[in-house]
């Protein structure tokens, strides 16, 4: 391999790293906002329905991140594809 594709392959790592960084934050700090553990004046209505919210949450990031997974792996596998596709033209 030239030094030029192990500098891109650093620079995608880097961006995907930079990308997921921010989200995983943002999800992280979204999820903090709604579940205050430690308020003592909740009710056990209140309580459950933070637990709920928090429940919907981590569903909405597990789903965002197999979304992200499966878009990723699909882009990883298409390359090949597309580069004999356009060598054949």
């Amino acid at each position: 391999m030239n030094k030029i594709k192990i500098l891109e392959a650093i620079a995608k790592l880097t961006l995907h790293v930079i990308l997921v960084s921010v989200l995983s934050a943002g999800v992280i700090i979204w999820s903090m906002g709604i579940v205050p553990f430690d308020d003592p004046y909740l009710s056990n209505a209140e309580y459950k329905a933070l637990g709920a919210k928090q429940d919907l949450v981590i569903a909405w990031a597990k789903s965002g991140a197999l979304f992200f997974y499966a878009v990723g792996v699909y882009l990883h596998l298409i390359r090949p594809f597309r580069k004999k596709s356009a060598i054949a033209d």
